[in-house]
């Protein structure tokens, strides 16, 4: 499935602008004999629980809801194989590479990517990243060692770039990694509502304040990656699907992925494939229906539909036993 999946990503990446990494959590806080289980923050309750880290990687165009999810990686720290989060999270974007996908849009991160492993482990895969950096880390700024919260201060305040409530600094830094000092372009950007700057990090140097300026919006755009996460979540309930292994878990993440890419495609004016209606469905919550996205309406309008166009093709239909089975459309094989 992951190789048919990235064949149809490669067929539709180039009007990509961004690949988008994130981690987060599956709280399963009633979970007791499920494998690899370890303590997670539950996003919904702001406490800790046990439960699993996922990392999750998607393609975003330019387009309103341009979101092509790519590949989702469960961890499971009780696996022989397993070294360390950054390690598997590692595994994950050269999964993605090696399907050659994303291979040229640039890479976004927040702030829990903020470290030299992953620098030099992403100048090592030859693609343009940025992520977003944390206040305390001492770099090169012409030729001597600062704070990096003094160097945004001081080009903030020598050669800003103002538009509207956003004032825009860059310049070039030095960081060690290892025994060699690498150089790398360094966005600052303040906005009036917030008390400390955003500090932005990319793997060249940026020309001019103007490119500065994309970066950051570029980077809002992060907030896709986070959208796709809590409607795995809250409309497809994942947290809440009852499996008895960390395997089945972790596959049916996958599916689960395959499902939000499946829902979300754009389809030409006039043609209504399979899904059409679901992407209906969605597209009225973007003008603020919300009541659309509850999980059991979307899980019997994809059941629903699945099951029409079983009938339509003169299928055997397949009874629906739970709102889980609704979810996932029966497989032809002949």
């Amino acid at each position: 499935m992951w190789k048919a999946h990235a064949k149809r990503l490669r067929g539709r990446q180039e009007t990509w602008k961004l690949v988008i990494h994130d981690g987060s959590d599956i709280a399963k806080p009633w979970a007791e004999k499920l494998e690899g289980l370890s303590t997670v923050h539950d996003g919904s309750t702001g406490e800790l629980v046990t439960g699993y880290t996922f990392c999750l990687s998607v393609g975003c165009g330019k387009q309103l809801w341009d979101i092509h999810p790519i590949k989702a990686t469960l961890l499971n720290p009780k696996d022989e194989e397993f070294e360390s989060q950054n390690t598997s999270f590692h595994q994950h974007i050269t999964d993605i590479l090696s399907a050659e996908i994303g291979l040229d849009c640039l890479h976004v991160f927040d702030r829990g990517f903020d470290g030299e492993e992953w620098f030099s482990f992403l100048d090592g895969q030859e693609i343009a990243w940025m992520i977003r950096l944390k206040e305390k880390r001492n770099v090169l700024f012409h030729g001597e060692v600062h704070l990096l919260t003094s160097v945004a201060e001081t080009i903030l305040s020598e050669r800003p770039l103002v538009d509207g409530d956003c004032t825009y600094a860059r310049c070039d830094i030095g960081i060690t990694i290892g025994k060699e000092v690498r150089t790398y372009g360094f966005i600052a950007v303040r906005r009036e509502k917030f008390q400390k700057p955003l500090l932005l990090l990319v793997n060249w140097r940026v020309k001019d304040l103007w490119e500065a300026m994309k970066l950051y919006r570029n980077y809002l755009d992060r907030w896709e990656v986070e959208d796709t996460i809590r409607f795995l979540k809250q409309s497809l309930k994942t947290e809440q699907m009852q499996l008895r292994s960390f395997d089945r878990l972790k596959y049916f993440l996958n599916l689960q992925v395959l499902l939000v890419d499946f829902l979300l495609r754009e389809y030409d004016i006039g043609v209504r494939p399979i899904g059409a209606p679901l992407r209906e469905v969605l597209l009225r919550s973007i003008q603020q229906d919300t009541r659309i996205l509850s999980p059991y309406l979307l899980a019997d309008h994809i059941g629903d539909d699945l099951l029409r166009h079983q009938h339509d093709r003169d299928l055997d239909l397949v009874p629906r036993e739970s709102t889980q089975l609704s979810l996932l459309p029966s497989m032809d094989v002949s």
